[in-house]
């Protein structure tokens, strides 16, 4: 009968490897078929792509109405600027950033010095914070209880996120390292309106001098 081994002294570089190494194999499938932007390049995404999206070395990436990612990393001083387009599942390090002016997420995470504008944010499940990075909510009425950050954004559509605030900051009972809220927008009163109402007053004062 043959015995077999098995020396774990062997195994403890692999095992003490830094975590990115893990997360790598995990991403490799998709790695294979991504779109690597980097350098002072810029792309701007208008369809559905299957492929995993890393902007990274100050390149700029636009995603617009139309705009459909499952995965994308950015870091390195890239930016990542959606407008009415997708991304299922994002990562921002690296002194990366993201910014939001309408767009749907599922979960996006902030770390290593990241910074994140959100405004007018569909479907977002998950928001995780980490290291130092900087988050800007545009949006009013914001409440924070320790697992839920709630609100309501500057288009009027009300928000109940997941939030994992591992930053160790808080501003205002919020998370996050930076925190700029937005107050609701003032609904203008049409030019007639006031024009009718001034119409209005004015005949009150003249019937109380005919009296």
């Amino acid at each position: 009968m043959t015995t077999f081994t098995l020396n774990l002294s062997a195994l403890r570089p692999l095992l003490a490897a830094p975590r990115f190494l893990l997360l790598v194999l995990i991403l490799l499938p998709s790695l294979a078929n991504a779109v690597v932007v980097k350098g002072s390049n810029t792309l701007t995404i208008d369809d559905a792509l299957e492929d995993f999206l890393l902007a990274k070395r100050d390149s700029s990436v636009d995603i617009i109405s139309g705009g459909v990612l499952q995965q994308a990393i950015v870091r390195h001083n890239a930016t990542l600027t959606v407008d009415g387009g997708s991304v299922d599942k994002i990562v921002v390090s690296g002194a990366g950033q993201l910014n939001v002016i309408t767009g749907s997420f599922t979960r996006i995470v902030a770390k290593k010095d990241s910074r994140v504008s959100l405004s007018n944010v569909a479907n977002l499940d998950r928001l995780v914070l980490r290291g130092n990075a900087a988050i800007e909510i545009m949006a009013s009425e914001l409440e924070f209880d320790g697992r839920f950050l709630t609100g309501v954004w500057e288009n009027g559509t009300g928000f109940s996120i997941r939030t994992i605030n591992r930053t160790g900051v808080e501003t205002n009972g919020l998370p996050g390292f930076a925190f700029s809220p937005v107050p609701p927008t003032a609904v203008p009163v049409p030019a007639t309106a006031w024009l009718f109402l001034s119409a209005l007053t004015g005949l009150g004062l003249i019937g109380r001098r005919r009296h």
